[in-house]
């Protein structure tokens, strides 16, 4: 069973994807994730994908609270993975939670690629 703390990120998360949908700043790209977007799935903008993330986990899709262990990446105690289809491509996204606090969350997607 989940912690309180893994369920306030998840509900975080889920928030940031939320309010991500009428306002700007609540979901950012790192340039490598939205380039490989722009250049992989053709016809699907960032705001499409950020709905879909959102829809995925919201509807009971996956989404990994992974423990930060990688030297380059230790600002973050966790970054969260999803693996979804996507316009039939399996696709991995990592994403991290900068912000947490559930009321003005910040989700950053730094990577995208083929599961």
């Amino acid at each position: 069973m989940p912690s309180p703390a893994d369920l306030e990120a998840r509900q975080a998360w889920l928030n940031a994807f939320q309010e991500g949908r009428r306002f700007r700043g609540f979901v950012t790209w790192k340039p490598l994730a939205q380039g490989w977007v722009k250049a992989n799935l053709e016809g699907n903008t960032l705001r499409e994908m950020e709905k879909l993330l959102h829809d995925h986990v919201a509807g009971g899709g996956t989404l990994d609270q992974v423990r930060e262990r990688r030297k380059d990446w230790l600002d973050f105690e966790f970054h969260f993975d999803l693996r979804l289809d996507v316009g039939g491509k399996k696709i991995y996204v990592e994403t991290v939670l900068v912000r947490a606090d559930p009321r003005d969350p910040l989700v950053e997607i730094v990577n995208v690629h083929l599961a």
